[in-house]
């Protein structure tokens, strides 16, 4: 008699832990999913309301470049692009229409993962992918991921990001005690979490490359109404990809953007470690976007009419 009730107290403590994890989970994410972190589900700024039937959504998504590390998420592509889109769109004299934009990218993703993680968001149901692709050679990020894809938790949607935020605050305040506790959240997560391939991780080089954005341009594809703009870096020769791109995606609703077009992205000003882009960096580049955005915007008004 004595086992089993002290069973069952076993039980219910674990049980009570466990709620009182998600909780903090929960705490912590509102006061991170604004600045550099990500919110519940997985992507940067507050949880997205239902689509309204007015309603044009832009999502960005890609890899570390896409993410935008050292920015809040109010400085970063989408919020820029959205931005400039909503000056041409909400015009007097025009149907009301709400413009929208979310950052939907990934710190360490790959360009081989691209395509699967467009399908993770598809029920966000945006009417433009913009995919910014991490250039050729681009060695991606080995540290904590965010969102935290190698949880198991990721495989409901939810991005745990408690243990991060303790480590952190515990190394901002030289507390061994939180350090400690992130660490142990941590190394649980990781024990029962999902085995991510190192090698997607790698140098991405050649024919992989393209062929990851080709599958992740039909991806997008499926998962928008209006289309897709593939983001091509300044840092890296893109003629191959061009080429590629405008023998598989003719006549397809699909937009090519070269920042390396734009003189202005390769000022080192507007990069923040030499890579990442900083809040100018991500404004200037959100110009170069947007002029493809509304491009297709346009045609799904006029296949609607």
């Amino acid at each position: 008699m004595t086992r089993g009730v002290f069973a069952a107290l076993a039980v219910e403590t674990v049980m009570l832990a466990f709620l009182l994890t998600i909780v903090a989970d929960q705490i912590a994410h509102t006061h991170v999913e604004k600045l550099g972190g990500v919110n519940v589900w997985g992507y940067r700024g507050p949880v997205l309301h239902q689509k309204k039937a007015n309603e044009v959504r832009i999502v960005v998504t890609g890899g570390d470049l896409a993410f935008g590390w050292g920015v809040a998420a109010s400085e970063a592509m989408a919020p820029s692009v959205r931005e400039l889109v909503s000056r041409r769109v909400d015009r007097p004299g025009q149907p009301d229409r709400r413009v929208t934009g979310v950052t939907a990218a990934a710190q360490g993703l790959a360009p081989a993962a691209y395509a699967s993680w467009i399908d993770r968001f598809a029920y966000l149901r945006p009417d433009v992918i913009c995919i910014v692709v991490d250039p050729i050679g681009h060695v991606f990020v080995q540290s904590a991921f965010l969102p935290a894809r190698r949880s198991r938790a990721s495989m409901f949607g939810y991005s745990p990001i408690l243990p991060l935020v303790l480590q952190e605050k515990g190394t901002l305040v030289h507390s061994s005690l939180l350090r400690l506790a992130g660490d142990t959240l941590a190394a649980a997560d990781a024990a029962l979490g999902v085995r991510e391939n190192r090698d997607a991780a790698a140098i991405v080089q050649g024919t992989d490359y393209t062929s990851s954005i080709d599958a992740a341009v039909r991806a997008g594809l499926r998962s928008s109404t209006g289309g897709v703009v593939v983001v091509l870096s300044p840092s890296s020769d893109n003629r191959r990809v061009k080429a590629e791109m405008a023998s598989s995606f003719a006549g397809e609703r699909v937009r090519l953007v070269d920042l390396g077009d734009d003189p202005r992205m390769l000022a080192t000003t507007l990069r923040l470690d030499g890579f990442n882009f900083s809040a100018a960096g991500h404004s200037v580049a959100a110009e170069n976007v947007a002029p493809a955005v509304l491009e297709l915007i346009g045609e799904v008004g006029q296949r609607t009419q």
